[in-house]
């Protein structure tokens, strides 16, 4: 899609920075996701709690690239405050 919109004279230098920071932030999540998964199996408790800090901050991240009226699912806030 970027290089079709490229394609076509427009400038998407911001687009493709914010697409490239969803895609780590993506990659990083899913990651994260299997550590815990590993961790989970391995039943380390402490590995557990460093999987889910990984993970949540990565997360967080893709949280903060959208505004909250946009981001589809609850904040962490909203879970823990049941604001």
């Amino acid at each position: 899609t970027i290089k079709s919109v490229k394609d076509c004279g427009c400038e998407i230098r911001n687009t493709e920075k914010l697409l490239k920071e969803v895609c780590r932030l993506t990659e990083n999540a899913l990651v994260g996701t299997k550590q815990l998964e590993g961790s989970i199996e391995d039943n380390s408790a402490e590995q557990m709690i460093s999987a889910m800090n990984e993970l949540r901050k990565t997360v967080d991240g893709l949280e903060g690239l959208l505004p909250d009226d946009n981001w589809p699912l609850p904040t962490y806030a909203e879970m823990m405050f049941m604001i």
